[in-house]
């Protein structure tokens, strides 16, 4: 079982449809003391309902804009969301452990009620690789082998 969309009834929605929530320039500082100009964007999948936060530099944002940044993210996002075990995502903003203030993915894995369920947590800016599945199949077998219905 994996995180469910929403209900669609007749009409297909893309894999890269979202909803832009906000956009703005700020600046982070870098472990090395220096400042970093980022661009904040939050943007909410129109398939799952989520939304989720990451850091863009700002000449790629510049270049690109949304159409090769905010869809692509977005279908990432939902990549994860639809994975087996999946039953929620979030986003939060942490240091990593060079102390650069990063976004992480906070995937829920668990039973489909939520009543039995664990967090693995993946930067933003790695969400889409193959250790990010490996997180998700890990927690979700140290769950099994307790004994949790996953299914």
């Amino acid at each position: 079982m994996a995180l469910l969309p929403v209900d669609l009834g007749s009409q297909g929605v893309s894999s890269e449809a979202y909803t832009l929530v906000s956009a703005a320039r700020t600046s982070r500082v870098k472990a090395d003391n220096t400042v970093q100009d980022v661009i904040q964007v939050t943007a909410q999948s129109s398939l799952y309902l989520v939304t989720y936060t990451w850091f863009v530099e700002p000449d790629r944002w510049n270049l690109e804009a949304h159409t090769a940044i905010i869809g692509p993210m977005t279908a990432n996002v939902n990549e994860v969301c639809g994975y087996r075990n999946v039953i929620g995502f979030r986003t939060v903003q942490d240091q990593d452990v060079s102390r650069l203030l990063v976004n992480y993915g906070v995937i829920t894995v668990g039973t489909p009620d939520g009543s039995i369920q664990d967090e693995v947590q993946v930067r933003m800016d790695h969400l889409n690789t193959e250790h990010t599945f490996q997180l998700i199949d890990d927690a979700a077998a140290v769950l099994k082998a307790a004994g949790a219905n996953l299914e």
